[in-house]
């Protein structure tokens, strides 16, 4: 926040716009979270980039 005060005005709307793809990027993030949180404890993930694969033991 101290920075923001040191930022020239005609600076604004760039920071805004990093701001925003910022936390659009982190809403990504916190939606994967939720989906493991309520997942089993032996979940395992495999994250290649693009897509993601959960995983679970099956009880025979």
């Amino acid at each position: 926040m101290i920075l923001i005060n040191l930022t020239p005005s005609s600076l604004y709307n760039g920071i805004l716009l990093v701001l925003a793809l910022n936390i659009s990027g982190a809403i990504g993030d916190f939606y994967i979270s939720a989906i493991v949180l309520t997942q089993d404890n032996d979940i395992l993930i495999r994250d290649n980039g693009e897509s993601m694969h959960f995983y679970t033991k099956t009880t025979q």
